[in-house]
This record gives C-alpha cells, structure tokens and sequence, in this order.
C-alpha cells in the first residue's frame, strides 16, 4: 500500500512538473498581421460615423492589428481540441516595418515656412520625420501588435493647420509583404 502510495505521488507531481515546463509551449499560437485599425491618438475604438477624431494635447495616430482576426490562416477541422484556462500568447510570425510607414493629408499644410502639398508622405520630409516619434509594440504575449505615431510638440509647433476636416491616409507593410491602406478623418485645429 505504502509502495502504491509513493508510486501515485511520485507521478503526480512528475505530470506536474512535465505539464508546466511545456506549458509555455502549450500556451502559444502563431499569429499573423492580417489587417490593421488606423486612428487618431485616444480614438482607436471611436467609429468613423461618429465624427472625426480631435486632437486634445498632443497630435499623433494609432495602428493597431485588428482584433477579429489576428490569424490569416484556416484552422484544420479537429474533433478533439484543448481547452486552457489560461489565455493563449500569440507570437506574430510577421512584423510591422516602421521603414514603410507613410502619412499623407488631403489638403496642404505649411511646415516651418513652407508649403506641403497635399498627398505628400509627410515622413518622407526628412525635418518633419525627425521631429516624429514612432513606436512599435511587439512584446511576446500580447493580443495585439501595437504601434503609435507621435508629433513632437516642436514639430506641431512648426505647423500650420487650415480649420476645419483633414482626411489622412495611413499606408504600411509587413515583413511578409502584406500592404496596408487607411484613411481617418481628423480635425487637426477648430
């Protein structure tokens, strides 16, 4: 009995053991960057028909990979499958490459004396791309890849914005050549 007893506990906590070292593996699916949100800073979850976006303190953008299909692939039919009760890490096969990133207004703006024409990738003025901050989110374990667009207050400074209704286009890709394409309307000044 006694022999039946040390047997049973000597496999429970070997289970145990094999169960959490492979539990990280276990709790991991590939992800994929199939689509993306576009919006102005604080206006992620703000639908387009609720008017345009406003800046408060600061002008910047948000893009983020879109929550209702952080895959691109087709499960394969299962009859059995595991259920955790923990939430599963996505590790995104692909990546945003920040070098693609282009933003471009349909109206011109005066920058630092000079005029920008409307459809211009403002990142690539070189001035003005380095007076912008731009960050990407990547970290294991998230839902979501994450990435902001940042005017520095010296930069908004040297801008001069026309009142009323911009509509902004927002073009990226990732490292498996998927392209992107958004536009956002946004109210830069009243």
């Amino acid at each position: 009995m006694t022999r039946k007893f040390i047997v049973f506990t000597f496999c429970y906590f070997a289970l145990g053991i094999i169960s959490f070292t492979s539990c990280g593996y276990l709790l991991r699916y590939d992800a994929t960057i199939c689509d993306i949100r576009f919006a102005g800073l604080h206006s992620m979850f703000k639908h387009n028909s609720e008017g345009p976006d406003t800046f408060d303190d600061q002008i910047g953008f948000e893009i983020m990979s879109v929550e209702s299909s952080p895959t691109c692939y087709f499960p394969s039919a299962q009859i059995f499958n595991s259920a955790h009760a923990t939430t599963k890490c996505a590790k995104f096969t692909n990546r945003l490459l920040k070098t693609s990133y282009k933003i471009s207004l349909d109206r011109p703006i005066v920058f630092d004396g000079d005029t920008i024409g409307s459809t211009t990738d403002l990142l690539s003025v070189s001035r003005f791309k380095d007076l912008t901050q731009i960050t990407i989110n990547e970290e294991e374990c998230e839902e979501f890849v994450t990435s902001e667009i940042i005017f520095t207050t010296e930069l908004t400074n040297k801008i001069q914005f026309e009142s009323g209704v911009y509509e902004v286009t927002f073009k990226c890709s990732t490292s498996d050549n998927r392209e992107f394409e958004k536009t956002r309307h946004v109210i830069f000044k009243d």
